[in-house]
């Protein structure tokens, strides 16, 4: 059998769990009861039909896992991330959710508890990156959140938040970056 979270009233959804409504879709994870990595599903009209596979995005060494998804407030979008080998950094994706098909915005080194964070028009979302560190240095002291617009390579992206002398806003050493839109704003 499946086991589903499927959306409903009040279920919101932040990144990696539960369901998320927008514009008349609705996207959840869902799995069989008998594995462990949970699909990406949409609903729409009443027919489920299944975005994402992890199954089938890992290699013979590494396994995929579906860490994290946002649906864009127009229902047209999804944005993911898919982290191997059970890793906690990922590649943040973005898909057409008419076709199936990724679009070319793809980003690395994305935290796994969050997706895109969309704004309003579905044309940008905010996401949190890990920068490289040297060696010995906690990973998550390098993070910082940056704006993406659809279309532009990651390189365009801008830091809004982080350490770097082009961040918008600078952040302490101790401080930890997020952005999130709340959906009808």
């Amino acid at each position: 059998g499946w086991e589903g979270r499927r959306a409903g009233p009040g279920a919101g959804g932040w990144g990696g769990g539960g369901g998320q409504l927008a514009n008349g879709g609705t996207s959840y994870r869902t799995r069989r009861s008998n594995t462990q990595l949970g699909k990406l599903a949409t609903r729409e009209g009443g027919v489920d039909r299944v975005l994402i596979v992890p199954e089938t995005l890992g290699t013979s060494d590494h396994h995929a896992s579906l860490n994290a998804y946002t649906l864009s407030p127009d229902g047209k979008l999804i944005s993911y991330v898919i982290a191997m080998g059970g890793g906690e950094l990922g590649e943040l994706h973005v898909m057409d959710i008419a076709t199936g098909k990724d679009l070319p915005d793809v980003t690395e080194r994305i935290w796994g508890e969050g997706a895109g964070s969309w704004l309003p028009d579905s044309k940008a979302f905010f996401y949190t990156q890990v920068m490289p560190q040297p060696a010995g240095v906690d990973p998550l002291t390098g993070m910082i959140a940056r704006l993406h617009r659809l279309g532009d390579p990651a390189t365009k992206d801008v830091t809004i938040l982080g350490r770097e002398p082009d961040a918008t806003f600078k952040l302490a050493k101790e401080e930890w970056p997020g952005l999130w839109i709340v959906p009808g704003t």
